[in-house]
């Protein structure tokens, strides 16, 4: 799948069904994954700081890579 916020969203709820699973992200572009989120976000925007805590959780999870930089094709 595309290594997008959407992508992440996904990987995080399939985490979470506890099927034995491995998850493969590929993105084209070289991209900062925490964008604004790894700048600081204001203190007054909670969901936006819990975009950060999923994308986290994500990259420290054993099952799944991430791949950036990365033409397919």
């Amino acid at each position: 799948m595309g290594g997008g916020a959407a992508a992440f969203y996904q990987a995080n709820a399939l985490l979470e069904t506890k099927l034995p699973l491995r998850i493969t992200i590929v993105e084209k572009r070289v991209v900062n994954l925490f964008g604004l989120l790894g700048e600081g976000v204001a203190p007054d925007h909670p969901s936006t700081k819990k975009q950060g805590f999923i994308l986290k959780h994500c990259l420290e999870d054993d099952r799944i890579e991430y791949y950036g930089g990365m033409d397919i094709g």
